[in-house]
C-alpha cells in the first residue's frame, strides 16, 4: 500500500476533531463494516454503489463521488452519490479535465474550502449534479504506483471544510478502496483467463477433429505406389498436412503442406487448402498439371491472401500408364527420390516458388521425370529440416540426406525408421510442426541384364529385352517402335559385321538404366567393332557394304550414340545410346 499522499492545499485545518478513543473506534468499526460490504459485493455496480455509501458515512458529507478511468478514452466516469447512475450512467469527465483530472495525473491530494473558485473546476459537473460544491476533498486512489482512480468529498455536514483529520481518514478509505479494486480487477483477470483457456481448449478441440477429418489414414496404396505419412504438431494441432486423392485408377495425387502459424488458425487454413485439393483432385490430369495448380492457386488466394497466414505446399502427381511423375514445390524444398541405377536420395529438378495463394498465377513451375528412374519418393515440410540437432545446429537439406541414405531400403522399409533415426540427433524434440510423406513405387523392374550367344535367335530376345524397358520407361506405341528399329539395327550389325554370319557365335550383353530424364541401354560384345569417328563417317557416307547400315538412323533415334571400339579381341567393344523421355 502506498504512504497516503499529503494534500498539495489545506485552506484550515481546525476542524473539530473525533475524539481520539470513541472516534477512532467508530473509524475503524465503519472501515471494518464497509470492507465486509466490499466483500460481499457480486457485481461491480453494487461494489461501487457500496463504496459511495460507505465514503459518505466515513466522510460525514452531503456527497461522495469516484471516478475510474475509460480505458478506450482516458476520460475520468464519474460515480456520484448526487445521481442514479445505474439507470442514467456516470458523467464523463475529459481526460485531464478539471481538480479530479488533476489529481488522478498528478497522484496528489486536492483540499479546498471553496471548489468553486478554485482555477481547475470543472463547472459542467457541478451544474448537472444541482449541487453547489463548497468544500472538496479529492483524493488519487494508489496501488503502489498504479493510480486507480479519484475519489471527491463534497460540503462536510458538521464543519465548514475538510481538516487533517479528514483527510486521513480519506486516505485510509481509499487505500481500502484501491485494494478492493485491485483484487477486483484480478478476479476478473482470472475469470476472463479462465474463460479464454475454456474456450481456447474448445476452439483447439474443435479445429483437431477438423483436422483429422481432413487428413486420410496414413498409410495407403494405389496400385504398385505405397504411401506412408507421418505428421508431428507442436501444439496439438497446426497448419502441417498431408494428403493423396486418386483422379482415376492409373494417377496419384500426393503431397504435403504446411500452413504458417500455429493453432487453430492455422489448422482452419490448413483445412481449407485440403478441401480445395480434394475437390479438385479430379480435374488434375499430367497434361494440365500446371493449369490446375494455378486455378487451385488463385481460387484460394483470396482467403489466404486476407489472412495472416500463407501455405507452403509440395505436390506430386504419379502417372502409371505413361510412367511419369511430375513435381512442383511452393515455399518448400524441392522433393527427394532414391535413384534405382545407384540407390542414393537425391532432389528433383523442382524450381522453388513462393508461398502458395498469396498471389494470382498464370501457371507454375513443374518438373517432371521419368517414374521408373526412381524407387521412392519423399516430400517433407520445414519442420523436419529446421529442427535443431545436438550441436546447435539445423538438420537441414544435408542432415536428412543422410539419414536417408544410410537406411537400408527394401519393399518394407517402414517410416518409423526415419522419423527415429530423425529423433535421435535432435537436441529437444522437434519445435514446429513435421510432417513427412513417403511414396514407394512396388512395380518390378524388367532384368537389368540380357546375355547370351548372338545369334538371330537371341537378337529377337535381346530386342525383348529392350521393349520391356521401354514399357516401363513409359514410351507410347509409336516411339517405341522407332526405338526398337535402331535397337534392331545396332544388334544386327554386330551379328553381321562385328562377328560375321559364317563365324560361331560371339558374347553380346545389353544392360538398360534409367535416369530421371532418360533411358540408357549399353551392348558390348567382343567382335570386330567400330570407333566413334568410323561410326560417324559410315553413317554419313550410308555405305551399306562397309558395316554402316542403318546408323544414320539409329542417330536420328537415339538422343545420343556412342561407339567404343576395343583394342583387342580380349577386351569388349561398347555401343551406348541413350533416348531422353519427353513429358
Amino acid at each position: 500500500m502506498s504512504k497516503p499522499a499529503q494534500p498539495r492545499e489545506a485552506e484550515d485545518t481546525s476542524v473539530t476533531a473525533i475524539p481520539s478513543t470513541h472516534g477512532e473506534g467508530l473509524l475503524v468499526e465503519t472501515l471494518l463494516g464497509v470492507a465486509a460490504s466490499l466483500n460481499r459485493s457480486g457485481d461491480f455496480e453494487s461494489l461501487l454503489a457500496n463504496i459511495l455509501h460507505g465514503a459518505r458515512a466515513v466522510m460525514r458529507c452531503a456527497a461522495c463521488s469516484i471516478s475510474l478511468p475509460d480505458a478506450a478514452s482516458g476520460d475520468l466516469l464519474i460515480h456520484s452519490t448526487q445521481r442514479d447512475w445505474k439507470k442514467e450512467g456516470a458523467w464523463r469527465l475529459p481526460k485531464g479535465q478539471g481538480i479530479a483530472g488533476r489529481v488522478f495525473e498528478s497522484r496528489e491530494a486536492v483540499n479546498t474550502s471553496d471548489a468553486a473558485k478554485h482555477p481547475e473546476h470543472y463547472r459542467r459537473t457541478g451544474q448537472d449534479a444541482g449541487l453547489a460544491t463548497q468544500a472538496l476533498l479529492t483524493i488519487p486512489l494508489l496501488d503502489g504506483e498504479h493510480c486507480r482512480g479519484v475519489m471527491q468529498a463534497m460540503n462536510p455536514e458538521d464543519r465548514e471544510h475538510f481538516g487533517t483529520e479528514d483527510m486521513r481518514i480519506f486516505m485510509a478509505f481509499g487505500a481500502l478502496v484501491s485494494v478492493t479494486l485491485g483484487r477486483r480487477e484480478a478476479e476478473e483477470q482470472a475469470k476472463a483467463r479462465a474463460v479464454e483457456e475454456a474456450e481456447r481448449k474448445v476452439e483447439m478441440e474443435l479445429a483437431r477433429q477438423v483436422q483429422e477429418t481432413f487428413l486420410p489414414e496414413p498409410r495407403a496404396t494405389h496400385g504398385p505406389l505405397r504411401m506412408q505419412a507421418y505428421l508431428e504438431q507442436a501444439t496439438g494441432i497446426g497448419g502441417d498436412c498431408y494428403f493423396f486423392h486418386s483422379p482415376n485408377p492409373h494417377l496419384l495425387l500426393a503431397g504435403v503442406g504446411d500452413v504458417t502459424g500455429k493453432g487453430s488458425s492455422a489448422a482452419l487454413d490448413m483445412a481449407r487448402l485440403t478441401t480445395q485439393i480434394a475437390l479438385t483432385a479430379s480435374q488434375c490430369v499430367p497434361e494440365k498439371f500446371s493449369a490446375w495448380l494455378a486455378t487451385l492457386n488463385n481460387t484460394l488466394y483470396q482467403a489466404m491472401h486476407a489472412g495472416d497466414n500463407a501455405a507452403a505446399l509440395t505436390v506430386l502427381l504419379f502417372d502409371l500408364k505413361h510412367r511419369r511423375v511430375q513435381a512442383s514445390a511452393f515455399a518448400q524444398a524441392p522433393p527427394l527420390f532414391r535413384s534405382r541405377e545407384n540407390g542414393t536420395w537425391q532432389e528433383i529438378a523442382c524450381p522453388r516458388q513462393p508461398f502458395f495463394g498469396q498471389r494470382r498465377l498464370t501457371e507454375c513451375k513443374v518438373a517432371s521425370m521419368a517414374l521408373g528412374s526412381g524407387t521412392h519418393w519423399l516430400a517433407q515440410s520445414d519442420g523436419i529440416l529446421e529442427a535443431v540437432i545436438k550441436d546447435g545446429s539445423e538438420l537441414g537439406r544435408e542432415g536428412l540426406l543422410g539419414i536417408l541414405n544410410d537406411a537400408a531400403w527394401h519393399e518394407s522399409t517402414d517410416i518409423e525408421t526415419l522419423v527415429t533415426k530423425w529423433r535421435a540427433l535432435l537436441k529437444d524434440g522437434a519445435r514446429d510442426d513435421a510432417t513427412l510423406l513417403l511414396l514407394m513405387d512396388a512395380t518390378p523392374p524388367p532384368a537389368s541384364v540380357f546375355e547370351a550367344a548372338c545369334t538371330p535367335e537371341s537378337i529377337r530376345d535381346a530386342r525383348k529385352f529392350c521393349e520391356s524397358w521401354l514399357d516401363f520407361a513409359g514410351f507410347d506405341k509409336n516411339a517405341k517402335v522407332q526405338i526398337l528399329v535402331g535397337c534392331d539395327e545396332v544388334l544386327t550389325n554386330i551379328l553381321k559385321h562385328a562377328y560375321g554370319i559364317d563365324q560361331p557365335p560371339g558374347p553380346i550383353t545389353c544392360t538398360a538404366a534409367m535416369e530421371p530424364a532418360k533411358l540408357r541401354f549399353t551392348i558390348k560384345h567382343r567382335g570386330r567393332g567400330i570407333s566413334q569417328e568410323e561410326a560417324a563417317a559410315q553413317a554419313h557416307s550410308g555405305a551399306r557394304e562397309e558395316g554402316g547400315m542403318g546408323l544414320a538412323l539409329v542417330r536420328r533415334v537415339f538422343t545420343h550414340v556412342h561407339f567404343h571400339a576395343a583394342a583387342s579381341t580380349r577386351e569388349e567393344s561398347e555401343i551406348t545410346l541413350e533416348k531422353e523421355l519427353v513429358g
